[in-house]
C-alpha cells in the first residue's frame, strides 16, 4: 500500500512546489466538491432534505466545487503560503 501511494503523494508534492495557487485551487475545489457529495448522501440517507427536494442536486455540487476552486482555494493559498 505504501509504495502505491508513495508516487501519487510525491506526484502532488512536486506540482504543489511548482505551481501552489493551481495546485490548491484544484485541491479545494475536490474538497468542497467531495465534502456537498458526501452532505447530499447524508441527507438522503437520514431522510433530512429540503421538502421540495426531489433529487440530486447537481447545480449546489457545482456551486460548491467552484467555490473551493475560485475563492477557497486562492484564499487559502494567501493564508497559507
Amino acid at each position: 500500500l505504501r509504495a502505491r501511494l508513495e508516487m501519487p503523494a510525491r506526484l502532488y508534492v512536486e506540482t504543489l512546489a511548482a505551481q501552489p495557487l493551481l495546485t490548491n485551487s484544484v485541491t479545494a475545489a475536490c474538497l468542497y466538491g467531495g465534502g456537498d457529495i458526501a452532505a447530499q448522501q447524508i441527507e438522503r440517507r437520514s431522510n433530512v432534505s429540503s421538502p421540495q427536494k426531489s433529487g440530486w442536486n447537481y447545480g449546489r455540487t457545482l456551486r460548491m466545487t467552484f467555490f473551493g476552486f475560485a475563492f477557497a482555494g486562492p484564499i487559502l493559498n494567501g493564508w497559507y503560503p
